[in-house]
């Protein structure tokens, strides 16, 4: 049943005068009579009856008509709640308290969001807060480093990945001498508890420099891991952007296998179109 042609004979009924629907319908009084034969002969029976210049509905077309505007309703709400929620923004929380120049973003809002006239909005807090954002859809994604464990709950993507760099105080480097003897005799402070993470990091510790991780002190903040590094607690393993400007420490280039991965979460169900063209930009762009 052809939509147009519904409304035309909805117009008809509640005017009872085909003049006056085509008008309101920006159609010709033919067009109009044309239109309701051919739903009569779709339906089988009579709609109106003509008096005069007034067209009454039949009981049957009476019938019809309150089912077909019932129906009709149903379906502009339908409308009007998918424009509202066809939203052209992108709501992105970042679980992440290093400083990542972080790829993709820009390049999306250059090619995509100009067209859109969509923006970001971003929000920040620990791995906990972010993914309860997500599952009440207070967020579509979150970034977070390979150092946290995202939930099997929602999809997950590598999103890019960072050099890592031995940062430690230059005392601790010109007593110990070396990255080896660092590893061995000092204290890795990490703000990840994530088994996966710290026994990568450890395998790669002995593979590389052929010493196993001494001691491990978790803290849960940058500037804690900071401080204590500067104090000559220990060394740390960061991407290099988060130290950046910092002339105190001291800055030991690792080998390119030492790496982290960025990822980003999302509900597979999210209906915001914008995200999943952005999950799809980043397939294509990584």
């Amino acid at each position: 049943m052809d939509l147009g042609k519904v409304r035309c004979f909805l117009k008809a009924a509640e005017l009872e005068n085909f003049s006056l629907a085509a008008e309101q319908c920006d159609i010709s009084q033919a067009t109009m009579s044309k239109y309701i034969a051919g739903l009569e002969s779709e339906v089988g029976f009579a709609l109106f009856t003509r008096e005069h210049r007034k067209a009454y509905l039949t009981p049957d077309g009476d019938k019809l008509y309150r089912g077909l505007r019932e129906i009709f309703e149903h379906y502009e709400e339908l409308l009007s709640d998918i424009k509202n929620t066809a939203t052209k923004e992108l709501k992105i929380g970042i679980s992440a308290q290093e400083y990542y120049e972080i790829p993709h973003l820009r390049d999306y809002q250059d090619k995509r969001f100009e067209i859109d006239g969509g923006h970001f909005q971003f929000y920040f807090g620990s791995m906990q807060e972010m993914e309860q954002k997500l599952k009440n859809h207070g967020v579509d994604l979150v970034i977070y480093p390979e150092g946290l464990c995202g939930s099997l709950e929602f999809e997950h993507r590598n999103f890019s990945k960072e050099r890592l760099v031995m940062i430690c105080s230059e005392e601790t480097m010109q007593r110990y001498g070396s990255i080896r003897e660092v590893i061995h005799r000092s204290t890795y402070i990490t703000k990840s508890t994530y088994d996966v993470y710290l026994n990568k990091i450890k395998k790669l510790c002995k593979d590389v420099y052929g010493q196993e991780i001494n001691k491990i002190l978790h803290v849960e903040l940058l500037v804690d891991q900071m401080i204590r590094v500067g104090m000559g607690e220990g060394y740390a393993l960061i991407p290099i952007e988060a130290i950046r400007g910092n002339q105190r420490l001291h800055v030991e280039s690792l080998d390119p296998i030492f790496s982290a991965n960025m990822y980003l979460e999302y509900r597979k169900d999210d209906t915001n179109h914008l995200l999943h063209d952005f999950v799809n930009f980043i397939d294509v762009n990584r």
